[in-house]
């Protein structure tokens, strides 16, 4: 048996094939189909052995070799306290996450690679509303349960800093929060080199999550670079994890 997952509605070859990247492990196949509105569909076919995004994340003993470090800025002045998510965490959490299994009337509910019940946004029973195998949720649903979802993971991350930190630094905090779970911001090592207000080392601790199951995989080490550039207020439009 295999697990099917679908990235649709993609509008231009160039963004299918960065998508198709991210979900290559080993020899799993990875289609890239364009459709007659012009649009491209990536289809990853995986065995149940493999894990793929989604995973349970772990660090890794060693981090790959970083490029020049660019010192992130100082934090904005009044900047502790009560923050929401804003505009660029929000388009970099999108440009990583799909709305997937796309039906008629909307997006139905679906099986991820490692069995856990998801819709929408890469949203789970874990949080927020429930849902079943069965629930069909519109676009307008779906964005409405993102976010709920991002305002937990805002209370997340505003629990565990307790240094000021500027907007930048925040939105890159809850996407990697949303993308690995509290619990991995609260051991890791850049939660305590931030809050030490060791905001250089902070960064560099990034591209240590880039790992599921021991894999190092392509994704997860763009999203990752992707973060660390804009916790530094470094800008990356297009999301490749190098700077503009």
């Amino acid at each position: 048996m295999s697990q099917v997952v679908e990235v649709p509605g993609l509008t231009s070859q160039a963004e299918a094939e960065k998508r198709a990247e991210d979900f290559r492990i080993d020899d799993v196949p990875v289609e890239i189909i364009q459709l007659p509105d012009g649009t491209f569909t990536v289809r990853a076919t995986y065995p149940d052995d493999v894990h793929i995004p989604g995973a349970v994340f772990t660090q890794s003993a060693s981090s790959p070799a970083a490029g020049p470090h660019v010192p992130p800025p100082a934090p904005a002045a009044g900047s502790a306290g009560a923050k929401s998510l804003g505009a660029k965490g929000e388009a970099l959490i999108k440009a990583f996450e799909s709305c997937m299994q796309a039906v008629s009337g909307g997006f139905q509910a679906y099986l991820d690679p490692v069995q856990v019940l998801t819709i929408g946004w890469g949203h789970t029973n874990d949080n927020g509303t429930q849902f079943g195998a069965s629930t069909i949720w519109t676009q307008a649903q779906c964005d409405a349960e993102f976010q709920s979802d991002m305002r937990i993971f805002v209370t997340a991350v505003t629990r565990l800093v307790t240094v000021p930190i500027n907007q930048d630094q925040f939105d890159a905090l809850v996407s990697f929060t949303f993308n690995l779970g509290a619990d991995s911001l609260k051991n890791s090592t850049l939660l305590r080199k931030l809050n030490a207000g060791d905001f250089a080392g902070a960064a560099q601790e990034f591209q240590r999550w880039n790992k599921a199951k021991g894999k190092v995989l392509p994704g997860l080490t763009r999203r990752r670079a992707c973060e660390a550039l804009l916790f530094q207020s470094i800008p990356d439009a297009n999301y490749d994890g190098i700077p503009d």
